[in-house]
């Protein structure tokens, strides 16, 4: 019987393992997702602060605080929106997903994730962020059944004592 369930445990271990290796694998296109996204909000904002300084949305807004309020407001986001592209366009393959984590903007993340498209990786990087998920994968696959190791060890030692 214990033949059969270190069997299955060597299969639920290679499932955990091959899962966290492929979501692993597709960080680097996840990211490239989130990039085109953040462009396009961008792209949108230097639209829409055009329109306020000298368009027709600017010609809608009579009082000059409120629309000098909105100018900054928009100005303010279109900083921090480049700043993060700036920043996750610019690291190292293996620094990207860390400037993603301090980057992130949820509504883009939500929205990358909702379009998203796996891809087949074959880049260095993502080939190293599968073989890295598949080491992880394993690894918490074994840490969460080492309390039922050391129960099953216990057990045996207390009935050959």
């Amino acid at each position: 019987m214990r033949w059969l369930f270190r069997k299955f445990g060597a299969l639920m271990g290679a499932a955990v393992a091959g899962t966290a290796g492929a979501g692993a694998s597709q960080t680097m296109a996840y990211i490239q997702a989130y990039l085109q996204r953040l462009g396009g909000h961008i792209d949108e904002t230097r639209h829409t602060l055009a329109g306020i300084r000298s368009g027709s949305i600017g010609e809608a807004i009579k009082d000059d605080a409120t629309r000098q309020q909105l100018v900054d407001s928009f100005s303010h986001r279109l900083a921090e929106l480049e700043a993060a592209r700036d920043a996750i366009g610019q690291a190292g393959p293996f620094a990207r997903p860390w400037q993603l984590a301090t980057h992130l903007d949820p509504a883009i993340a939500d929205a990358a994730m909702e379009h998203f498209t796996p891809s087949i990786p074959v880049d260095t990087p993502s080939i190293v962020f599968t073989v890295a998920g598949i080491v992880v994968g394993w690894a918490l696959w074994d840490a969460a059944g080492w309390p039922v190791r050391r129960a099953a060890a216990r057990r045996r030692a207390r009935q050959h004592a």
